[in-house]
């Protein structure tokens, strides 16, 4: 049985294949959630979603953050047979402005729906969750790719600081990445070694044994602190940029991943 909470959001993407772009009104008329299985095998019923209280502050964010700048305003939502289409004003803030930007040059182009569940049904058998009534929070605009060249390409056109953080966000992220997965593959070498030696009972092969476990576990205790000294020197070339992101955690989270491939 699948345990869902009433007092947590649920947060709901939707790759968008079709969308309206007017540039004079500065608007975007696209599909914010689909009638469709998503990754997590859940499924919100369009018609379910309540758009009540929604309607009373209409507000568009960016990635369902708060703490930035919203990025304009609903100025319509509908249900039908595919989804829930919605229709976005974007506001004339530099950072609205740039995120406006990216869609129409087709960088951005997933949308996310924020909500609570009210009513939904769990498919045992199939592992499908399907939300039959839903109370919409918010909707986003979500999702700078993590293509070095979509990277490069967005930096270029944007302008505001909130955009160019979360640019070089995502640009860190990837070479976390990167580094992380170079670092995995040595540990899985050793560890390959170290699964060959535990198989020996000599006692000067025990002892080597010993050495490369202390060797791994050493190499994971400093692994955190080196790549975030490395990270910094190769991307801090921008204080201001770089201020608001916490380095540190951006690694803390890829490590988790990297040990859990490792494992």
């Amino acid at each position: 049985m699948k345990t869902i909470s009433l007092n947590a959001a649920i947060f709901k993407e939707a790759l968008v294949q079709e969308k309206q772009l007017d540039k004079t009104e500065r608007s975007i008329t696209s599909y914010v959630s689909a009638k469709s299985i998503d990754r997590d095998n859940d499924i919100v019923i369009p018609e379910g979603i309540d758009l009540v209280n929604y309607k009373k502050n209409p507000v568009v964010l960016f990635n369902h953050d708060w703490r930035i700048p919203a990025i304009g305003t609903s100025l319509w939502q509908k249900a039908d047979s595919k989804g829930l289409l919605a229709k976005t004003k974007f506001g004339s803030t530099p950072f609205a402005d740039d995120i406006f930007t990216l869609h129409i040059e087709d960088i951005l182009r997933a949308w996310s729906i924020s909500f609570y569940p009210k009513k939904w049904i769990f498919d045992e058998d199939k592992k499908l969750t399907t939300f039959t009534e839903s109370e919409l929070l918010e909707y986003s605009s979500v999702n700078i790719p993590a293509n070095p060249d979509a990277l490069n390409e967005a930096k270029r056109m944007v302008k505001s600081v909130e955009a160019l953080t979360l640019i070089e966000k995502t640009n860190l992220d990837v070479s976390i990445q990167l580094q992380i997965k170079e670092i995995e593959n040595v540990v899985k070498e050793l560890q390959s070694a170290f699964a060959e030696l535990k198989e020996a009972k000599e006692l000067d092969v025990i002892n080597d044994l010993e050495k490369m476990e202390n060797r791994i576990k050493k190499m994971e205790k400093v692994l955190e602190t080196n790549l975030v000294e490395n990270i910094k020197k190769n991307f801090d070339k921008s204080g201001e940029i770089l201020a608001g992101i916490d380095v540190k955690a951006l690694v803390s989270g890829n490590i988790t991943r990297a040990k859990e491939n490792i494992n």
